[in-house]
């Protein structure tokens, strides 16, 4: 899939994307926006609600940006979301410890991308955490660290009817960070489990008044059910809606979505998961320093299983300290038909990239 024209336009630029949906509709029947990051969707909701297409509204979209403000909302509906407290200083995020009792995860109110989480166990961390967190906003969340698996939930809503689009397994990286490492689907859980994923990300994205569009959301999995942790009106990242979600589930929910908007076709055969194997991808992170060779990458689509690699880096690029997903180097895609098979061909594939840096 093909667009017409590629402009490089910030992301965050309301205005000229306003602009763009004029030029556009000069020559174009203008039927939906799509954005795959968080950051897009205030973009998505302004220009969707300026040509009347199907959108949550902006005042949903940052509701259901705002981390705080929207596990409030969860809490008031009776869906399990961890105990949180936002804070503006540490005194008053000490205090919010002495209540919820550690260890704790320390987030901005409106980041992405694990930018300035981490986990605190003591009073010491706690001062880490919070400075770190404070980077990216001035609101700070501390929240109860909850014990489970990650699991990523997709859905779409078409004509107010919540179609199922995929589950899927995170993993992070060793505390006190949280960046992601790796992940498969569909995640290994019991069909019970998946039911109950799906009714909680449908009741908490209606409880935001989400009813159009993808959602997605991160869950934990404990013993006694899903617990959410954030919802944001979008899919999961494309490194796995785009390129994973297909491989192993025969499903594309960004084409179900543009299906949707089109009406040319039904996108329930798109949305709904076929599952026939395990696909996952892993995330590169070299040492920091300066790459000097990058080598081994012609031979990774040879090796078995692995089915698409990208590498974003080259000979004299800086790579900064690893703190979340934003220095991630490339990714590595890769199926098995067992999960063990599938780590062992990510594994495999890692060994035979070699990058070199320099101090």
């Amino acid at each position: 899939m093909l667009a017409d024209q590629f402009i490089n336009i910030d992301g965050t630029d309301v205005q000229s994307f306003l602009a763009l949906a004029k030029r556009v509709t000069s020559n174009y029947d203008l039927i939906g926006v799509y954005g795959g990051s968080d950051f897009a969707l205030p973009v998505v909701a302004a220009v969707s609600d300026a040509y009347g297409l199907p959108s949550p509204s902006l005042s949903t979209v940052r509701l259901a940006l705002d981390k705080a403000s929207s596990q409030q909302r969860w809490v008031e509906t009776g869906l399990s979301t961890p105990c949180s407290v936002t804070v503006l200083t540490l005194n008053e995020a000490r205090e919010a410890v002495a209540g919820i009792g550690y260890p704790v995860i320390v987030k901005p109110v409106d980041s992405s991308g694990s930018r300035g989480v981490s986990t605190a166990k003591n009073n010491e961390a706690l001062e880490i955490s919070f400075k770190r967190a404070q980077c990216f906003s001035k609101n700070v969340i501390i929240e109860q660290l909850v014990i489970g698996r990650h699991i990523d939930v997709n859905g779409l809503f078409v004509d107010k009817e919540f179609l199922r689009c995929g589950i899927d397994e995170r993993f992070f990286t060793p505390t006190p960070l949280h960046i992601p490492l790796w992940l498969y689907q569909p995640a290994i859980i019991a069909e019970t489990e998946e039911d109950a994923c799906y009714q909680l990300l449908e009741k908490a994205a209606r409880s935001l008044g989400i009813k159009t569009g993808p959602v997605k959301a991160d869950l934990i999995l404990t013993k006694e059910g899903p617990i959410i942790i954030e919802l944001a009106p979008r899919f999961h990242g494309e490194v796995t809606t785009a390129y994973v979600t297909p491989e192993a589930l025969q499903s594309n929910p960004i084409k179900a979505f543009f299906a949707s908007l089109s009406g040319v076709e039904s996108p329930r055969g798109m949305a709904i998961p076929q599952p026939r194997k395990l696909a996952g991808w892993h995330a590169v992170f070299p040492k920091p320093g300066i790459v000097k060779t990058v080598n081994g990458l012609g031979e990774l689509l040879s090796m078995p299983g692995v089915y698409e690699v990208m590498i974003n880096i080259k000979e004299g690029d800086s790579v900064r300290p690893h703190y979340d997903n934003t220095t991630v180097a490339g990714f590595i895609w890769a199926y098995g038909l067992s999960l063990a098979e599938l780590q062992l061909n990510l594994q495999e594939a890692l060994k035979n990239i070699s990058i070199v840096v320099e101090k």
